[in-house]
Order: C-alpha cells, then sequence, then structure tokens
C-alpha cells in the first residue's frame, strides 16, 4: 500500500473537524501492532514518529505521537480491549485503518543500496543426482533423529493428503531417496520447513501442523516476481535469477535455496544457531527481522508463507515436467546472530532500522 493511499486510510477514520482522532487513531493502532511483534519501546517510538512525518496531514506533534505510543505500550498485548475485540484479539488488524506492506516497487533497497546485483556472484549448483540433492537438503535443513513430512500426492498443483514422516536418518540410504522421489505425482512434491511429530490426528487435524512442529529452526522467504503470468520462460528464469542475486547480496543465513521449478527460488533460512533451541515466539520475531529486511530489499515476502509447518518445494522431484532443484546449501553468513549483527552495523552506517517490523 503506498503513503497516498495510506494517507486516504487516516482520512477515513477522521470523525471530528480538524482530523486529529483520525491520525492519533492510526498511529495508536499501528503501535499497538509493533509491541504486540515485540518490538522495543524506544524503537517503536522511533517509527511512530518516522510514520507520523510520512502520513499524517498535517502531522501530530512529537508530543502528541509519543503518546500514542505511551498508550499501546500500556497494554501487554499490544491490543486495547476494544480493537482486540474487535481484530480477535492478536489477529490482524483491518486493511483499512493499519497499512500493509508497501507494493514492490516502492521499497526502498536500503541495504542494496550502490550494489550492483549484476555483478553479484551466483553459486554453481552443486552436481547431483535427483535422489543427491533430496539428501543433501534433509542434511541441510534437519538433523538426526527428527522426523520430516513428506507430501508427493497433489490435485491440480496444490499438496494433497497427509503425506508422510520420514526419519533423517533413513535418507542416509541412497535407493530410500529414490524410492521416495519415485512416489511423486506431476505437480511436485513438498516438505515441512521443520520437523514434526506426526501427531496431528491426536489434535483433530488431516495434516501435520503448526502443533506438530518439534524444533522451530528455519523460516522459508518465497517471493514471486510481479506479472509472472505475462512472462515467458526466458523472462521467468532472468527473474529467478535477480531473487537468487538478492538472497546472495543480502548474506541470508539459509540452510539450502531451491528452483520451485516454476516461478520463483524458496530459500530455507536457518534462524537458529548451535546450541540454541527457540520457543515460537523467539523464532518467530527472528522471523519477522528476515522479513523485514528482505521487504525492504527488493525481495518481497509471501504472506501466506509465514508458518512454522510451512511446506517448501522437494528438491530433486519433477513438477509438470521441471525439476525442482537444489540451488545452493549453506549459503550467506554461517549464523543467525552474525547475519543480524551485519545487518544491525549497515543500518547504523545508513539509518535504517531493521529491528522494526514493518506494520502489520
Amino acid at each position: 500500500m503506498n503513503r497516498f493511499v495510506r494517507q486516504a486510510a487516516v482520512c477515513a477514520s477522521q470523525d471530528n473537524g480538524n482530523g486529529a482522532t483520525g491520525r492519533n487513531s492510526y498511529l495508536y493502532k499501528f503501535a499497538c501492532s509493533l509491541n504486540a511483534r515485540g518490538v522495543a519501546k524506544a524503537d517503536a517510538i522511533r517509527a511512530i514518529g518516522d510514520e507520523n512525518q510520512a502520513v499524517c496531514r498535517p502531522p501530530l506533534s512529537d508530543q502528541e505521537a509519543a503518546k500514542c505510543v505511551d498508550s499501546a505500550y500500556m497494554n501487554p498485548s499490544g491490543f486495547s480491549p476494544e480493537v482486540a475485540k474487535r481484530c480477535g484479539d492478536a489477529q490482524r488488524p483491518s486493511v483499512a485503518t493499519v497499512p500493509s506492506l508497501p507494493a514492490r516497487s516502492e521499497l526502498p533497497a536500503r541495504l542494496l543500496d550502490g550494489v550492483d546485483l549484476s555483478r553479484v556472484e551466483l553459486p554453481e549448483p552443486p552436481d547431483l543426482t535427483p535422489a543427491e540433492q533430496l539428501r543433501a537438503q534433509f542434511s541441510s535443513m534437519f538433523s538426526q533423529g527428527e522426523l520430516v513430512n513428506v507430501v508427493t500426492d497433489s490435485a491440480h498443483g496444490e499438496p494433497r493428503g497427509a503425506g508422510q514422516m520420514v526419519p533423517v536418518s533413513s535418507m542416509a540410504d541412497a535407493e530410500a531417496a529414490e524410492v521416495l522421489l519415485s512416489m511423486v505425482e506431476s505437480g511436485g512434491a513438498w516438505l515441512r520447513c521443520n520437523p514434526t511429530d506426526g501427531e496431528h490426528e491426536s489434535h483433530g487435524k488431516r495434516a501435520e501442523c503448526d502443533a506438530d512442529v518439534t524444533r522451530f529452526r528455519n523460516v522459508l522467504v518465497e517471493s514471486d516476481p510481479e506479472d509472472a503470468a505475462g512472462m515467458d520462460a526466458g523472462q521467468l528464469q532472468e527473474a529467478k535469477r535477480d531473487q537468487l542475486r538478492r538472497i546472495v547480496a543480502l548474506r541470508l543465513p539459509c540452510s539450502c535455496v531451491v528452483d520451485s521449478g516454476h516461478k520463483s527460488m524458496h530459500a530455507i533460512v536457518r534462524v537458529e544457531d548451535p546450541g540454541e533451541k527457540l520457543t515460537r515466539e523467539e523464532w518467530e520475531r527472528r522471523r519477522d527481522l528476515v522479513y523485514a529486511v528482505c521487504d525492504a530489499n527488493g525481495l518481497p515476502h509471501d504472506a501466506s508463507c509465514k508458518n512454522p509447518s510451512r511446506l517448501v518445494r522437494l528438491a530433486g522431484a519433477l513438477r509438470d515436467g521441471q525439476e525442482q532443484s537444489l540451488v545452493a546449501t549453506d549459503l550467506g553468513a554461517p549464523t543467525f546472530s552474525e547475519w543480524s549483527s551485519w545487518v544491525s552495523e549497515l543500518g547504523e552506517e545508513s539509518g535504517y532500522r531493521p529491528s522494526v517490523p514493518a506494520p502489520i
């Protein structure tokens, strides 16, 4: 949503002659969304100040804008009882009052300013058989002793059914990987981006879900090019190369990157460092930082792919005759902590504050 639409949203909420209520309400709800996502109050004050100057016409005074943050941060959940009732507590506020992310063409490439992406060196895809690609993907994303949910059935190009639970240890057998790939239907195959326990039926689900995740380790970054439907094969390939250049330039700490076999690269970003075991809340905070950086640097994430049990494309499988190929493993910064420190250092130089997520 661009700035002019956001300004229209503020105007639409006015209910008095001078518009003060509209501006206060808008900034208050923005601040509530930041609070709900764990943003520090000091960072929120800066973010609300920036938004006030950019969107509100005329802007509120700095003191009045800061009061909006004070009010929002009096509520531990980030939402007042009234807003929680209307929005379903932690659910997403209405687009009419809180702005969504800007469109891709309007996102400032803050960390990539001055970077000639055409000169970014792309990784050479590994020379592996389909079964070897699958095994390498398993090894990069999971640990021994874990279970992976793999879905090989599809309908109209979408995953179908609960799939099967595959022990990571079973992929030590090359023949087992070949057997798994032989079960793939024409629509391709998927695996969940984090390990699960196979207990979905115990809580009334038809397939593995977030409640089944046993380790909050990986985050999926999937970014589809604009106007993909109107692109020919060559244009799609170049769009995917551009995605990969940005993934490399941003030094995302990727377990692996997989070509979806269609219009996008799937970057599996490891946000859990060695020796850590993240809670879901910790995982979500790190996920939001990854998405904020990607969104601000020409790699806007698919908002439907943000949950920890999300399905990603299985390397080595065929999708309508096109291979879902493994592009790289262990790409980018070696750890999340090193990557986030790098982002912060660049942010201090440019004034970019990636610790503040975009508005919900």
